[in-house]
């Protein structure tokens, strides 16, 4: 009898244990994800995904620090970005940076610019600013990051800000 409940005993304890480590695993692995609405009147989702990937050998390099669009007067609508990094980088920046507006059924190009990078460095900045945006107009910016740690080890990553309404 004794040895019964000491093998269910046991049995339970490598359940519990598997299953514990299974669930750390699993949420070590999970990543945010998501889109931001198309319509502006929705507001954005995401969710998170399991990347089966070991963390260790998966380039995390990028901190997006600020990233948004703002209009502080009649017609103008500034973008501000700024990433940063733990280690320094041989590139760091975007590929492309889009500002788009709502032209009643999808987010169009309003305006954009490729290949921004600073080089050598944990840090970089972005600002532009724009004064010919149209009053009333949804705006927002995406952007589509690029952290080169090395020629083999890269991170891209895209960006999509909230939707704002130009003044």
């Amino acid at each position: 009898m004794l040895k019964k409940i000491l093998s269910l005993i046991l049995a339970v304890m490598i359940v519990a244990v598997s299953a514990g480590a299974a669930a750390e695993k699993e949420s070590c692995y999970l990543l945010p994800t998501g889109t931001a609405s198309a319509d502006p009147y929705k507001s954005d989702s995401f969710t998170f995904e399991c990347d089966a990937d070991d963390p260790e050998s998966r380039a995390d390099y990028m901190n997006v620090n600020k990233f948004y669009i703002e209009s502080t007067s009649v017609g103008k609508i500034k973008v501000v970005l700024k990433v940063t990094t733990q280690e320094t980088m041989l590139e760091l920046g975007f590929s492309r940076l889009v500002i788009q507006y709502w032209n009643g059924s999808s987010w169009a190009k309003y305006w954009d610019i490729t290949d921004q990078y600073s080089y050598g460095t944990t840090l970089f900045n972005y600002n532009h600013t724009d004064y010919s945006a149209t009053s009333g107009e949804y705006y927002r910016v995406k952007a589509y990051l690029v952290a080169q740690k090395t020629s083999i080890s890269v991170e891209l990553k895209t960006v999509t800000s909230s939707y704002i309404t130009c003044m």
